[in-house]
């Protein structure tokens, strides 16, 4: 997902993909605690990521809000 096309979308669809985004993070962590788990550290690193582009979008709109 690119930041560009986040930009197009509206708060709250942005907070629910937050949302789903923290949940499946929290899946795979506990996926990857359990030891016969093969860990996918690439996934992990890509929701992490994309979670952060979430946020970043969420602050300029909230940040183009104040001003």
């Amino acid at each position: 997902m690119k930041a560009a096309e986040l930009r197009t979308q509206s708060k709250e669809e942005l907070k629910t993909k937050l949302l789903s985004l923290h949940e499946e993070r929290f899946r795979s962590r506990m996926r990857a605690s359990s030891p016969e788990a093969a860990v996918k550290v690439h996934v992990m690193r890509q929701l992490r990521k994309d979670i952060a582009r979430i946020k970043t979008v969420l602050k300029e709109l909230s940040n183009q809000a104040k001003a």
